[in-house]
């Protein structure tokens, strides 16, 4: 294990307060043009860490092991892609159209913003990713539960609560 990978896996250790292991399987889903149909039609947080496409990556095996961790705590929302492999795919996501990124030799994230993906520019450190993403996906997950509850409201003609409106 080179000195970089050893000092991010240290960091993931206690990444966020919370002690995450080390990840021996992964729950991360490769991005093909069939995962970015399901990102599109489903109602949950989808996050993206992209491989540039140049054959040099910085970083990328690092990161891929924090992104594994990730896919374990976050399951069905963590997604990956090689870029340099996968171009038509990676195209289809928007995040290279800027070709500083895509001449930037090391991984990028995106998160699917429900209509299309847009690339997360904070901090490339593991506490600061996963703040990110807790965020984001707290986020998505409360206005998806609005969502069934004005559904469910609307099935049941109930009406609506003076609480929750204001």
């Amino acid at each position: 294990m080179g000195a970089a990978s050893g000092l991010a896996h240290v960091a993931l250790l206690v990444c966020g307060g919370m002690v995450m292991g080390t990840a021996h399987a992964t729950d991360v889903r490769i991005l093909t043009q069939r995962g970015l149909d399901t990102i599109a039609v489903s109602e949950n947080p989808a996050f993206l860490m992209l491989e540039p496409p140049t054959k040099e990556c910085d970083g990328c095996e690092a990161m891929g092991v924090f992104w594994d961790m990730i896919g374990k705590h976050f399951p069905k929302m963590a997604w990956k892609v090689a870029c340099s492999t996968s171009k038509k795919v990676c195209a289809k996501t928007g995040i290279f159209e800027d070709s500083r990124y895509a001449m930037a030799p090391q991984p990028v994230f995106a998160r699917w913003t429900g209509t299309a993906f847009e690339r997360y520019n904070g901090k490339k450190d593991p506490e600061a990713l996963l703040e990110y993403i807790r965020s984001q996906s707290q986020s998505q997950e409360a206005l998806i539960q609005q969502k069934r509850i004005a559904y469910m409201r609307k099935l049941f003609t109930m009406p609506p609560d003076p609480a929750s409106e204001q």
